[in-house]
């Protein structure tokens, strides 16, 4: 459950405002228990921010994830992420079937009251020829982006 306030979503252990000019898809079905919110851009951009109740540290979970694909190629080493006053992990990589590059952004916490226990934000862009973002760290960089990234604090 996630409370507004001042425009911002909050949970127990985290906040985040919303990308303008993004859609919220709410028919999104998530497996394994977790729960999502899925945000798509007509640029081809699609955020899924997912509330987890694994018992793991993400970085082990997601170097686990990516050893057991051969689709999935890191793009470069895990990145500690400082927002607000905790620490966690983002990484870029890309699924060379799919054709999608992802930045992916975790942080774990200590159990909340609705038995979450990580926040996970995977910003992801197929690559194509027709869009006029070509990569996932340009993509990064759009203002849009950029302001809901600097938006999410870890508590």
């Amino acid at each position: 459950m996630l409370k507004i306030k001042n425009g911002k979503f909050y949970g127990s252990n985290y906040s985040f405002s919303l990308p303008e000019g993004f859609y919220l898809n709410v028919s999104s079905a998530v497996k394994f228990g977790s729960k999502r919110l899925e945000l798509a851009s007509i640029d081809g951009l699609i955020i899924m921010i997912y509330f987890h109740n694994h018992g793991c540290c993400a970085k082990k979970e997601t170097q686990e994830i990516i050893d057991a694909n051969s689709n999935l190629i890191k793009m470069d080493d895990f990145i500690p992420i400082k927002r607000g006053a905790c620490e966690g992990i983002g990484l870029y990589y890309r699924d060379e079937v799919a054709k999608v590059e992802h930045y992916e952004e975790m942080y774990d916490f200590k159990k909340n009251r609705y038995g979450e226990t990580q926040i996970d934000i995977d910003i992801s862009l197929s690559i194509s020829k027709y869009g006029n973002i070509q990569s996932i760290r340009e993509a990064i960089e759009l203002p849009t982006i950029k302001a809901f990234l600097e938006s999410i604090e870890y508590f």
